[in-house]
């Protein structure tokens, strides 16, 4: 009877162990896929440096600027900063001097924000990049989170 008690517990180990690999391999497919589009993606970057001046040159970020942001976002920015002045254009009887200046003002930068945005915004996503590979190291920089899990049990 002793061999009996034997392969039950052996089964039972192996449903478990079988449970635990398949969870384990679950989880880590997960955070590899929520992980990989946020720190895999590498920061724009072109040769003028660390500020991307123009077109940046790596992917996704080329296609991602010539193929979204200059044929929609764009014109769809500009178009809005066109309604917006029309608007203070139709309500300047009834808007005060100050209050029409200083919202033309704030069109004004508006309208140079939409051209110099990407150039700002790509110095931060370098640093971000650089914070977020320390952090959460992708593909063969780590040992993945079934590693991490299998190591703390």
């Amino acid at each position: 009877m002793a061999w009996l008690q034997e392969e039950v517990e052996n089964a039972i180990k192996n449903v478990i162990e079988d449970f635990t690999d398949a969870l384990l391999s679950l989880i880590n497919d997960i955070y590899d896929a929520i992980l990989g589009p946020i720190v895999g993606v590498p920061a724009p970057v072109s040769d003028s440096g660390y500020m991307v001046i123009g077109s940046p040159d790596n992917a996704p970020w080329e296609s991602l600027y010539q193929d979204v942001y200059l044929p929609y976002i764009l014109p769809l920015s500009i178009m809005m900063i066109v309604i917006a002045f029309a608007f203070v254009g139709l309500r300047s009887g009834s808007i005060s001097e100050y209050r029409r200046k200083q919202l033309l003002r704030r069109l004004g930068l508006v309208f140079m924000g939409t051209f110099v945005w990407f150039p700002l915004v790509s110095i931060p996503l370098q640093f971000f990049d650089a914070v977020g590979m320390t952090i959460a190291p992708t593909d063969e920089m780590s040992a993945g989170l079934g590693g991490l899990i299998r190591s703390s049990l």
